[in-house]
């Protein structure tokens, strides 16, 4: 019993001595779990990953939807304005391509495990000092004038196009 908790017991319990009155602790509402909480043990003290586990019994509920959505081969005739569709059914609702695919999908990850997906790096991390950083940036801005100056200094060379009946004359 934390220190509080133990604090305020023996203050009502002094005052039911003093009074001779069999007062309880103060009720606390809202924190009750609903019965099917209960019934499959889930306690207050539970994670939500835990209450999960133990209200769909480990995932078999889970497992057990997404394999009826798979195997769903119940065919319904829905009539529409243009006359009759028809639609697979699992538990009354409308199973489409798109919902076969998500189970697969998910009893795949689930009962197989996603594959191990490897990434290589090749670059490694240097801790350098912002004085070495600022040497180095300068270094870079030294190459990149000396190539702008290559540039500006290289003749241009101008090409004349021949004309069309130059083309045709060869």
């Amino acid at each position: 019993m934390s220190g509080l908790l133990r604090a305020k017991y023996l203050k009502i319990k002094e005052y039911a001595e003093k009074t001779g009155e069999k007062r309880q602790a103060p009720r606390t509402y809202g924190t009750k779990l609903p019965a099917q909480y209960l019934k499959a043990g889930v306690t207050q003290r539970d994670t939500f990953q835990s209450m999960c586990a133990k209200m769909s019994g480990n995932g078999r509920a889970l497992i057990d939807f997404a394999i009826g959505v798979l195997s769903a081969d119940m065919m319904v005739e829905v009539p529409t304005t243009y006359g009759v569709r028809h639609v697979l059914m699992y538990q009354g609702i409308e199973i489409s391509a798109k919902e076969k695919i998500w189970a697969v999908e998910f009893l795949a990850n689930r009962g197989f495990g996603r594959a191990e997906q490897n990434i290589n790096v090749t670059n490694t991390i240097e801790n350098r000092s912002s004085d070495e950083l600022k040497l180095e940036a300068l270094k870079l801005l030294q190459k990149i004038a000396k190539v702008q100056d290559a540039v500006e200094a290289r003749p241009v060379e101008v090409v004349v196009a021949p004309q069309n009946n130059e083309v045709a004359n060869r």
